[in-house]
């Protein structure tokens, strides 16, 4: 059964990829890992895969969105791909 914040997250990932150029590839919640972490994997628009200073500039952004939303009440970690 998906984390009930998933839809939400999605939402958030696909207008902030967006915003910052990318298309979002996928998106995934591990409650099982303390913790909670959320994955983002985003490419280039074209299909084209994005380095790792575009993930690392990108998880600012990402993470300002979650922040705002107010998704959670406890830490999380965020990994970009």
């Amino acid at each position: 059964m998906p984390h009930h914040i998933l839809k939400e997250l999605e939402t958030i990932a696909l207008s902030t990829a967006k915003e910052n150029g990318f298309d979002l590839y996928g998106v995934e919640v591990f409650t099982h890992l303390k913790p909670i972490t959320m994955q983002v994997q985003i490419r280039h628009v074209g299909g084209g895969d994005v380095s790792l200073e575009e993930c690392a500039n990108f998880s600012a952004p990402m993470g300002d969105a979650i922040d705002a939303a107010e998704l959670l009440d406890e830490s999380y970690v965020l990994e970009i791909s």
